[in-house]
């Protein structure tokens, strides 16, 4: 059997996920609620992680410490969410696909991780 891994989900026609993969994307069950954004209205230099209803938790002076932050934020609302048990069961032996950049961290991961132990 193979490794399950992380797939970039794509808004392009004619795409379609592999078998055996499971969306984790904003707006599913396992989506992080916490955005990483970059807001010219309210600051041209600085990145911030929103809440769901897009009030600023936090601001940053990268996206990579945004990304960051907005995951440890998903890690912990994960744990205060759901079991790992429940995790497992539903994504075990199963790629996740959301629509962040394979080339950098993702809530995806921690998913991945928990699943897989």
């Amino acid at each position: 059997m193979n490794t399950p891994k992380r797939i970039q989900r794509k808004r392009t026609k004619g795409f379609k996920l592999p078998i055996n993969t499971k969306c984790v994307n904003r707006g599913t069950k396992y989506g992080n609620p916490y955005k990483v954004v970059f807001d010219k209205d309210i600051s041209l230099t600085e990145w911030f992680v929103t809440k769901r209803n897009g009030s600023v938790i936090q601001s940053f002076e990268s996206k990579e410490e945004a990304n960051k932050f907005s995951i440890e934020l998903f890690n912990t609302y994960c744990e205060l969410t759901f079991t790992k048990e429940e995790i497992k069961q539903d994504l075990r032996n199963k790629n996740l696909a959301c629509f962040c950049s394979l080339d950098v961290p993702c809530h995806a991961d921690y998913l991945l991780e928990i699943a897989n132990q």
